[in-house]
């Protein structure tokens, strides 16, 4: 019999990113194959296998924005979620619990034995071995991750290597480009304009640099600037900051969208002839 497998992420429901997308669409995956899994989150969430929203102070809630970093109001969310999830599994267990929220994680590892599960950490963020050798099993992304840790003289008999992964049937060129652009943008974007595509977090203290790319292309002569869509999400204030900075920077060769559905992204993969990314840090990004 297949044991239950809780995939648990503060930010489903809440915010749309790498670690969301991560969990939601995994556990989607697992329950299509047969596996008893449960995701649990922190808001409402329209999914295919079974959900569950445990209560939370949200990193992105109105009063938490006023003088709290956005780390800080980060472990808020994970701690305030953690205490509400222990009593979840303890009435309700799940002998297997994923997750990647680093603060998270470190709570339901000192809390497993007791809730008879056997958690395993993701090293999504990259924290590395002084950080992961605290948890009993490990997933890694990458080879390099696991000879490191070796290195460092860490048990990583209970560590493993699995990658993020693409799902090849979606994300494929399109037999034609030119009417993929004509549906996604009308007129704004001609259909035989160069199309550079970004995708991250939208905030201003996000590694994903949305806003030196922007930066870069300004720099390029007029005749040779192509146009940028940029795709990702931030609180409301943050996003209009960002939008107001790259229009100053390209002016109607900027497109900037928000909070847009993963079933619409491989169309806006589809439409672009070069892909981005600018961030100096990433394990392995979901974006690829």
């Amino acid at each position: 019999m297949k044991p239950r497998v809780a995939i648990v992420c503060s930010g489903l429901g809440q915010v749309r990113r790498g670690n969301e997308t991560w969990a939601h669409t995994v556990a989607e995956a697992l329950h299509a194959a047969g596996w008893p899994v449960t995701l649990f989150g922190g808001g409402p969430l329209v999914t295919n296998c079974p959900y569950v929203q445990i209560s939370n102070w949200p990193r992105e809630s109105f009063l938490s924005r006023f003088g709290v970093s956005w780390h800080n109001r980060y472990v808020i969310e994970q701690l305030t979620f953690a205490v509400a999830l222990k009593r979840h599994l303890a009435r309700d267990p799940h002998p297997l619990i994923h997750v990647a929220d680093p603060s998270l994680g470190q709570r339901l590892q000192r809390s497993a034995k007791s809730l008879g599960a056997q958690l395993v950490y993701k090293d999504g963020l990259l924290l590395g071995p002084p950080w992961c050798r605290q948890f009993d099993v490990v997933q890694v992304l990458a080879p390099a991750y696991l000879e490191a840790a070796r290195k460092e003289s860490v048990d990583v008999s209970k560590w493993f290597t699995i990658p993020h992964l693409v799902d090849t049937t979606h994300f494929q060129p399109p037999p034609d480009r030119a009417a993929v652009r004509r549906q996604l943008f009308g007129e704004k974007i001609p259909t035989d304009a160069t199309v550079v595509l970004a995708v991250g977090d939208l905030s201003p203290n996000s590694n994903k640099r949305l806003d030196w790319i922007a930066r870069e292309v300004a720099t390029l002569p007029e005749a040779m600037r192509p146009h940028v869509v940029f795709i990702g999400q931030a609180s409301p204030a943050d996003a209009r900051a960002f939008q107001d900075q790259v229009t100053g920077l390209l002016r109607d060769r900027a497109v900037v969208l928000t909070n847009v559905k993963p079933t619409e992204m491989p169309a806006y993969y589809q439409a672009a002839d070069i892909f981005a990314h600018a961030a100096q840090r990433e394990p392995f990004g979901i974006v690829f």
